[in-house]
């Protein structure tokens, strides 16, 4: 079981969905959804980003595809500072998914 702001947040990111979370934490969705009020306040005001909010889909992806989709627009339009911009995102959404996975990103091949 996870605890404290450091346990919310890592269950909050492996998890695809409120329930799922709330489940790690050992508490129920209500008590899930008022934590993370709180914790986000907490983390704003001493100058983190705010966790990004599960909406029932998995959100640890989400975010990959969304940073590949900008991509796209910038390779279709030959915008290279933008496809530049959106190779760095990629990478670090893929690395930080891979981090939450437990998984080693090397260049070998298997």
């Amino acid at each position: 079981m996870y605890k404290g702001l450091e346990g919310f947040i890592r269950a909050h990111q492996t998890s695809a969905t409120i329930v799922e979370a709330a489940e790690k934490l050992g508490i129920n969705e209500a008590a899930y959804r008022k934590r993370f009020s709180v914790y986000n306040y907490r983390l704003k005001k001493s100058g983190y980003e705010p966790l990004v909010r599960h909406d029932g889909k998995d959100t640890r992806t989400a975010k990959a595809l969304e940073e590949l989709a900008e991509l796209f627009k910038a390779e279709s339009q030959q915008n290279i500072p933008e496809i530049a911009d959106g190779v760095g995102d990629v990478v670090v959404c893929l690395i930080n998914y891979c981090a939450l996975k437990d998984l080693r990103v090397t260049n070998e091949s298997r």
